[in-house]
């Protein structure tokens, strides 16, 4: 735990994508909110994504974690995040999730 799935749409450059999937990595561990060896992150392309109606490159970011964190270092992991989806052209965004350990399991 952490879960960072980062969904793309099928126009961006794949070698970009593997750059960004390590800088995603590199950001929720200078969160200071988890071990790197708990770190998981992967992408996932889409196969038909619009934006404002249009094809056009987009990322989005959906991290889940368990409950514990509050509300400011969630958005400060979702400004790290950001930050990261930022350096490239595609419209982005960035989704914090908190998973009930009652119904996450492992």
């Amino acid at each position: 735990m952490p879960h960072c799935t980062l969904f793309y749409s099928k126009t961006l450059n794949l070698e970009a994508l593997d750059v960004i999937v390590s800088k995603l990595h590199q950001a929720m561990l200078e969160s200071g909110l988890f071990v790197e060896n708990a770190i998981k992150v992967r992408a996932i392309a889409a196969e038909s994504m619009l934006t404002a109606g249009e094809k056009a490159p987009h990322l989005h970011a959906e991290i889940k974690l368990l409950q514990g964190r509050d509300e400011v270092q969630k958005s400060h992991l979702a400004t790290l995040v950001n930050a990261v989806l930022r350096t490239s052209n595609a419209c982005h965004s960035v989704e914090v999730i908190d998973l009930s350990p009652y119904y996450y399991n492992k």
